[in-house]
């Protein structure tokens, strides 16, 4: 979706995407029990939370994380607008 990127809804727009292959996954023909979240870098700080909310997600899979909540915290990065 063409869109600004910002950090403030990474998380719930991820839920909300998992959330719609789960609402129609019959149409789509997709077997909830076998979904995967993939994140490389901040997407990957994302899937993990993301399952973290969804139980039905029972694979992660993250490369070259990028811990943000770290980085926040150490005072690393300024002005992010993440509330994780």
């Amino acid at each position: 979706m063409p869109s600004e990127f910002t950090f403030q809804n990474c998380i719930e727009d991820a839920i909300n995407i998992v959330n719609y292959f789960k609402v129609n996954a019959w149409s789509m023909n997709v077997d909830i029990s076998q979904i995967a979240l993939f994140g490389h870098s901040m997407g990957g700080s994302v899937a993990l939370k993301v399952a973290t909310q969804l139980p039905f997600v029972k694979k992660v899979f993250v490369l070259s994380i990028w811990d943000i909540y770290k980085a926040a915290l150490d005072r690393k990065i300024k002005g992010t607008l993440c509330n994780w």
